[in-house]
């Protein structure tokens, strides 16, 4: 997560299979905590948001090996806001 100029990384221990597919969930808080879910499981939690900032959904792949190019495939985004 990238946060009033501070950028952050969690490795999430998750495995990534490369037939397998994977449901990625943000969801802010009244409070503007950020949740991050994988398949369902809270895998991380970031710092309060500011008031009023904008949410700018970034998705990549890091390689912990190897050279190899990688790609991937995005089905769908939906970004909502619950009143």
């Amino acid at each position: 997560s990238s946060n009033n100029g501070t950028d952050d990384s969690v490795d999430t221990g998750v495995t990534c299979d490369v037939e397998a597919a994977y449901t990625v969930r943000i969801e802010i808080s009244s409070t503007f905590i950020p949740t991050y879910y994988i398949n369902g499981a809270l895998v991380a939690t970031g710092a309060a948001l500011r008031t009023g900032q904008d949410l700018i959904p970034h998705i990549a792949i890091e390689s912990t090996g190897g050279a190899a190019s990688k790609a991937f495939t995005i089905h769908s985004m939906k970004i909502s806001r619950n009143p």
